[in-house]
């Protein structure tokens, strides 16, 4: 038992040495008082535009890099798919499957080779009104949906380009 206490006792010393060694907080480098140099509390502006001789040459460092402020790391684009399927008359098309897929965008036509690589990404219901609505995260570079309803009562496929924010496409049936 004692020597449980001495061990306890040796820790909690060491434990508040270091504390109060590392702890407090210092003075500031090369100041004797202690006092703190005011700050300047203007803001200025920066000016981050690059030395226009360093856009001719190739950069030697990444400190020599130049990256428009436009740029952006994420390649993602996220849109929000809306797709209305109706008859003719005006008649909404509801609860009906929708299967939406991913195709390249050299695709052109339902006989190309490339409709075999599409990857189904969705597929849902549409709604009483014969809408379809869906959030998707896309990579972002010029893609294509292909789009299929599940129908026969009118052309049932179709070729849509990805729009930032919002795509829609309406499947009527021809009069």
């Amino acid at each position: 038992m004692k020597n449980s206490n001495i061990f306890s006792t040796v820790i909690i010393s060491t434990f508040t040495t270091i504390l109060v060694g590392c702890g407090g907080g210092g003075g500031a480098a090369g100041s004797e008082s202690g006092a703190q140099t005011p700050t300047n509390t203007a803001t200025e502006v920066v000016d981050y535009s690059p030395d226009s001789s360093k856009l001719i040459s190739a950069a030697e460092g990444s400190r020599e890099l130049y990256v428009d402020e436009q740029f952006r790391f994420d390649h993602r684009v996220t849109t929000t798919l809306f797709v209305t399927a109706a008859e003719a008359d005006g008649t909404p098309i509801s609860n009906t499957r929708l299967s939406v897929y991913r195709v390249m965008t050299e695709l052109e036509e339902w006989s190309d080779e490339y409709l075999d690589e599409a990857e189904k990404i969705a597929v849902g219901m549409t709604n009483d009104d014969g809408h379809f609505e869906r959030t998707l995260e896309l990579v972002d570079f010029n893609q294509k949906l292909l789009l299929e309803l599940n129908t026969t009562r009118l052309e049932n496929k179709a070729l849509v380009s990805v729009s930032p924010n919002q795509t829609r496409y309406d499947f009527e049936a021809a009069q």
